[in-house]
């Protein structure tokens, strides 16, 4: 080896110490650009800390203390890797410096020798539709991001886990060896972080940590106690990310409580959607705060045993996945639980590049760079589409210097009322606007054209004393659905929140219009009403009182439409709201889960107050005649009695006799001057206003 002259000597000890170096070595140029390139060398560019050495005859590896994997004879190239005890800048400053070597460099990963190494990447299909090939050419992982797999628990000794896999606990026997008995956390590691050393398959982030956090035991059951310990575990070690490969029917306010708070802490949540072929929620994926993930087959459609529904956000594919087993070699499974940690290992490579991302950011990214592989728009199966790395690593980020601000400090003053267009850009965005009124003022507020998967919910506030009270929450519609509301306002100081049910954003806006009247008195309805076509008829009082309390709303001309017919699904709608039902999705194949008044249908439906027709079909657009109306609403609010007025239409054989007397008992309704009921008419929008205001408030009642 050569002589090093004292000023080398002193640099060797600054780089040794420091890990860089502070000089140049020597006196000569190339010195100091050899210097400058090994201080421009990160080690996750290198492949497993290899060193390729074009040596002279007489070069001895162990004189270095490298192993030595390869060697070309012919052309004397070595190929040496550096102990994990070394430095490697160190020894390869040493290599470059020696007698016996003409020239040593780092074994840097390229295309075609590093992404095809690896002799079960043939078997990973998925690879290339997700654009990994690509995407590793920007990132390839870092050490510095942790994934928490809460699951079975993993095999750390796994030969393409080796170095991938932290200590962990495990819950189910609460010890230090979160060991794996069962074999499908060792899998969700192995998609998620394989190594790329030339064996079985390579993990989307090979560079990445596992936490293994074992909450599920050798048959794969899990309790919420033992999950929500695991996750508050993930949240004690600081990890980046929570994969939950697992799902229960049921949801839960004390696990729900723990994934807020690892939200909250900046950690990204990712669940599998399941594995029933529903469109019934599953948890902890349906919560707002995890990204649900939905299985796809090879040819990019939904996989066949996939869950879907309103809930998913994003499609990664989950059939004849190669991964890791606990038994040291490799396995072949289909699942959603394998769908989630593609998205989880793409989550960590956009940490990789950018640490500072939030857990909106991600998902923003990663549902921007997804794609369809048909013409089609956001759906129930696949989300905001199919999953891409590269795209996603490469997307701009939207700029958001003119949006409407995220809180009432900065609101949009629209106290004169307009009508515009906004945006929800990205996941958890609000656009916050603010209201004064000097005197007592009617309002008219309505959300249209709202795009999917949008689930716009607008929040109305009062500011007082320096905070902000909940006044009314305008939310009848589903996804994509109208929101309107009108009531009046006393003089103050107001504050509108708009913001998505779902966390959900779209790059296409969303019209807000605002009418103010200032003036209006609450005396009466003479001087002021929010519908304009209501004033002066006979069922404005009754419609005022339903529309103060936010359960019948106008149209988006802001009339009210008091002759038109009211159907199945606004009438569903109103006593789903009425009687605070408990929201269930419709069943009825006539019915989407995307319909605006789906979850009041199916509410309406398991309470026993509406019924479908043959072939499980609702018809939501029909009309109600007064007479199913009688029978809708005697059901609903357990009206009893009977009255022995008689209409001339309504003999005591017709099928709604009974329930029609009801009505009259309980001063509902009293037919029509002549005596008669019409029960086959369609009943008005506000003859069912007028009948419902009764039931609620006996002020109404017919006298």
């Amino acid at each position: 080896m050569r002589k090093l002259n004292v000023c080398s000597i002193v640099a060797v000890l600054l780089w040794t110490i420091s890990g860089l170096p502070t000089i140049a070595l020597g006196s000569d140029e190339s010195s100091f650009t050899f210097y400058e390139t090994t201080n421009s060398i990160h080690l996750d560019d290198v492949l497993n800390r290899q060193i390729i050495i074009k040596a002279k005859e007489d070069f001895n590896p162990a004189d270095f203390q490298v192993e030595l994997i390869e060697v070309l004879k012919e052309q004397g190239l070595y190929l040496v890797k550096v102990p994990d005890n070394k430095d490697y800048k160190l020894v390869l400053y040493q290599l470059n410096e020696a007698e016996t070597v003409e020239m040593a460099e780092p074994d840097y990963e390229r295309h075609t020798t590093f992404y095809r190494h690896d002799p079960y990447m043939t078997m990973q299909w998925y690879l290339e539709p997700i654009g990994m090939f690509n995407a590793w050419d920007i990132t390839r992982g870092s050490t510095d991001v942790t994934i928490a797999v809460l699951d079975t628990g993993v095999n750390a000794s796994h030969p393409d886990l080796v170095g991938r896999v932290l200590d962990g606990y495990d819950f189910i026997n609460d010890d230090n060896d979160p060991l794996d008995d069962q074999g499908h956390g060792t899998f969700v590691a192995g998609v998620i972080a394989a190594n790329a050393n030339r064996m079985g398959p390579v993990g989307i982030n090979h560079q990445s940590r596992i936490l293994p956090v074992k909450i599920m035991n050798e048959n794969g059951e899990a309790s919420i106690y033992d999950v929500v310990e695991g996750i508050y575990y993930a949240i004690e070690q600081n990890v980046d990310i929570i994969n939950m490969s697992y799902r229960a029917t049921q949801s839960s306010s004390i696990e729900r409580e723990a994934i807020v708070k690892a939200y909250k802490e900046g950690i990204t949540l990712i669940g599998a959607a399941g594995n029933d072929s529903k469109a019934d929620k599953v948890y902890p994926a349906a919560y707002n705060e995890v990204i649900a993930v939905t299985a796809a087959d090879e040819d990019g459609s939904i996989a066949e045993y996939s869950n879907f529904g309103t809930w998913v956000d994003i499609m990664a594919p989950g059939t004849d996945i190669i991964g890791t087993n606990q038994e040291g070699t490799y396995s072949v499974g289909s699942g959603t639980s394998f769908a989630a940690p593609v998205v989880s290992g793409i989550a960590s490579l956009l940490l990789s590049k950018n640490p500072d991302l939030s857990p909106s950011q991600i998902k923003w990214f990663l549902e921007a760079g997804a794609y369809f592989s048909r013409k089609q728009d956001w759906n129930q199966q696949a989300g905001f589409g199919m999953v891409n790395a590269y795209k996603s690593l490469t997307i701009p980020y939207p700029s958001l210097i003119d949006d409407t601000a995220n809180q009432f400090t900065n609101a949009l003053d629209i106290s004169d009322g307009g009508n515009l267009m906004e945006k929800i850009d990205v996941p958890t965005d609000q656009d916050w606007y603010r209201l004064e009124f000097s005197q007592n003022t009617s309002i008219s507020i309505s959300l249209t054209n709202i795009p999917l998967p949008l689930d716009l919910v607008a929040e109305l506030y009062q500011y007082e004393s320096g905070s902000l009270q909940k006044i009314q929450v305008i939310d009848s519609a589903g996804m994509g659905g109208n929101e309107q509301l009108s009531m009046e306002l006393n003089p103050g100081v107001y504050a509108l929140a708009i913001k998505d049910n779902n966390y959900n954003w779209s790059p296409f806006g969303y019209q807000l219009a605002v009418d103010i009247e200032q003036g209006a008195t609450r005396d009466g309805l003479e001087e002021s009403v929010i519908f304009p076509d209501i004033k002066g008829s006979w069922a404005a009082e009754e419609i005022m009182f339903l529309s103060n309390r936010g359960t019948i709303v106008g149209f988006p001309d802001g009339t009210f439409k008091l002759n038109a017919n009211i159907d199945r699904a606004a009438a569903a709608t109103v006593i789903a709201k009425e009687l605070t039902l408990p929201m269930e999705l419709s069943s009825f194949q006539d019915v989407s889960n995307s319909h605006w008044a789906s979850q009041y249908i199916g509410a309406a439906a398991k309470a026993g107050i509406l019924t479908g027709y043959g072939n499980n079909n609702f018809k939501p657009n029909s009309p109600l005649t007064r007479a199913e109306m009688a029978s809708i609403l005697v059901r609903a609010y357990q009206l009893k009695g009977a009255d022995a007025r008689l209409f001339r239409d309504v003999t005591t054989a017709h099928w709604a006799y009974e329930d029609i007397q009801s009505l009259v008992a309980n001063g509902i309704t009293a037919g029509y001057p002549d005596e008669s009921f019409k029960p086959n008419a369609y009943i008005t929008r506000a003859e069912f206003s007028a009948m419902v205001a009764r039931i609620i408030d006996d002020s109404f009642k017919v006298k």
